[in-house]
């Protein structure tokens, strides 16, 4: 599977991606104190895994794309809660 990448070479592969996002998650969660991160990062779980279901590599233009729906959704959600 093709690593996400920057320039000509990969940072990382998609599986390390996938790893660095829950412990990021995990790590927020512990904290308690960045909420809306930390449900963006769950939301990013979700759709890396997703590509990676069907054998995509994620693309700075799909997560661009995604990262537009997940911020209004959260947005909404948090706006509605205050």
């Amino acid at each position: 599977m093709k690593g996400v990448s920057c320039g000509f070479r990969p940072i990382f592969s998609d599986e390390e991606f996938l790893a660095i996002l829950q412990m990021k998650s995990d790590a927020l969660s512990a904290t308690g104190q960045a909420p809306v991160t930390r449900d963006w990062v769950d939301c990013l779980l979700v759709e890396t895994r997703a590509f990676m279901d069907l054998g995509e590599s994620l693309t700075v233009q799909r997560l661009a794309l995604w990262t537009i729906n997940a911020l209004t959704l959260m947005e909404m959600k948090y706006k509605n809660q205050g």
